[in-house]
């Protein structure tokens, strides 16, 4: 898939001097370009002052595409500022493409890495830039657009994993002091949200917070007594540190208690396959009732011959498609584990169910052979000894 690409820094020429796009795809609408010029960093926006120093950024445009963006120092300014000149590559996307490289900017960005200089300044006399091609199939799949589900994302607790996944899908801004790891904690808080979700979640790491870019989520470093003057007044979360109540007193949401019981159970995959899956209005909407669903399906294995054959007698025709095919697959595993039981356990104990065992026999196949074994067992028992 192809992606507009624009170039935003400090630049002088015969027509213009400081800060602006500098170099941008054909692509580019004239509106598209004024609002990527609000939102792109300028002089001295990093928090970090070193020389690899680096920014992240994700946003929508009105336009209705997304941008990704990636900022770094680039040489020495040239307005006579001082300090180092700061560069801002940013990449445009069609929300359908967005969704097609798996609503993940962070990988987008690795595969633009294979074939962009993040830090190389266009030549004066280019005012043009090829689309990029994005890389499903890199060869190093840290550079294509598999998802990941960083380790680094450790870096954070539970309840401050959970606080930023429900902060990612709610509305208002957030500010957080993360000195470090900052693109791996919203990559996993990405990959922990629905596809369809995600567009809504703009976010800036590693960049100085300004009201003009006033994103869902803001993850500062170094000295914040400027910002906080800014944001007095605002309403604006602002934590200094991952020990505010409000984080380690945060009422998890169903789904964030879904997120952190699959961690738990060692079933990351699971997190990606369900977030992986297109969310309509209807299944957005059934969020927390799919959340509780998934953690009833972790949890099956420990039920017993009462709850498996309740959760067969269960009627899912009224729930959305995401929620009925997990119903579906609840009520295949519930059979399996009666079947499982059904094999070691004892005649006698078996009767209570065994008028259920014949009703639900016919709709999976598992059963049908259990009950005849069953049956086999039942008559081998009660046949007279051979006189």
């Amino acid at each position: 898939m192809q992606a507009d690409r624009a170039i935003f820094t400090s630049a002088s020429s015969l027509m213009a001097q400081g800060y602006r796009i500098v170099a941008a795809s054909a692509g580019l609408t004239s509106v598209e370009k004024r609002e990527i010029t609000k939102h792109s960093p300028s002089h001295e926006a990093l928090c970090d002052k070193s020389e690899n120093a680096s920014g992240t950024s994700f946003y929508r445009l009105s336009t209705g595409r997304v941008c990704v963006s990636y900022t770094c120092h680039s040489g020495n300014e040239e307005s006579g500022r001082g300090g180092k000149r700061v560069l801002t590559n940013v990449l445009i996307l069609d929300p359908t493409d967005f969704e097609h490289a798996g609503a993940n900017p962070f990988a987008i960005l690795r595969s633009a890495g294979e074939r962009l200089d993040f830090q190389a300044i266009p030549p004066k006399n280019t005012q043009t830039l090829d689309t990029i091609m994005l890389n499903a199939n890199a060869g190093d799949p840290s550079l294509g657009l598999e998802p990941k589900f960083p380790e680094s994302y450790e870096a954070v607790d539970d309840s401050s994993r959970t606080f930023l996944i429900d902060r990612a899908i709610s509305e208002g801004c957030m500010i957080a002091v993360l000195d470090s790891g900052g693109c791996d904690v919203v990559e996993g808080t990405f990959l922990s949200i629905p596809v369809t979700m995600r567009v809504q979640c703009d976010f800036s790491i590693g960049l100085r917070f300004a009201l003009a870019r006033k994103y869902r989520l803001n993850f500062v470093s170094g000295d914040t007594g400027p910002m906080e003057r800014v944001i007095k007044g605002q309403r604006i979360i602002f934590l200094k540190s991952w020990e505010d109540e409000s984080v380690t007193q945060h009422e998890k949401s169903p789904w964030t208690q879904m997120v952190s019981d699959c961690r738990t159970r060692n079933l990351v995959q699971t997190v990606l396959n369900l977030t992986d899956q297109r969310f309509d209005d209807e299944s957005l909407s059934a969020m927390d009732s799919i959340a509780q669903r998934q953690m009833n399906l972790n949890r099956l294995d420990d039920g017993s011959l009462e709850s498996w054959f309740e959760t067969l007698a269960e009627n899912h025709d009224a729930l959305c498609p995401i929620e009925r095919r997990m119903a579906e697959n609840q009520q295949k595993r519930a059979a399996e584990c009666i079947s499982r039981t059904l094999e070691r356990t004892d005649t006698d104990e078996l009767s209570q169910w065994m008028d259920l065992l014949v009703f639900q026999s016919p709709r999976y196949k598992c059963l049908e052979e259990s009950l005849a074994a069953l049956q086999a067992r039942i008559a081998e028992q009660e046949a007279p000894l051979a006189g």
